[in-house]
């Protein structure tokens, strides 16, 4: 089965010193663990290593409600891996009109709305490095 992504939502984040949204989606169909890192948006004029990536990635719930585990450091936990895999994460200076690209391909984004109150736990780390 290919993996397909679903952009559930996008929303801005005020707890940063730089511009951030958190981003959730889902990825269906996912086989094991895939990069996260590989989540990221084209920067016009700067060279692919210097485009962001996802911050303080957790792996959710279906329903989206409570973290399951950080993304980074659950490898060898495949189970968290398998079909449907809904992340939520920060990311600094999106561009919401451009397209956004996953390890499975480019996808929409939906319009900017209002944090829900299910994410509002969500930690944030400043200094964060994976």
């Amino acid at each position: 089965m290919s993996q397909t992504v679903e952009a559930i939502g996008v929303y801005p984040f005020e707890g940063s010193v730089e511009p951030c949204h958190v981003v959730e989606l889902v990825v269906h169909g996912a086989d094991g663990d895939f990069p996260i890192f590989d989540f990221t948006q084209e920067r016009p004029g700067l060279p692919q290593t210097k485009w962001r990536m996802p911050h303080c990635a957790k792996i959710m719930d279906a329903t989206g409600t409570k973290v399951l585990a950080d993304a980074a450091g659950t490898c060898d936990q495949i189970d968290l891996w398998l079909g449907d895999v809904r992340l939520a994460f920060y990311f600094h200076h999106l561009d919401p009109s451009l397209p956004f690209r996953t390890p499975f391909g480019e996808v929409a984004l939906p319009p900017v709305a209002p944090l829900p109150e299910r994410l509002r736990g969500l930690e944030y780390v400043e200094d964060f490095r994976g």
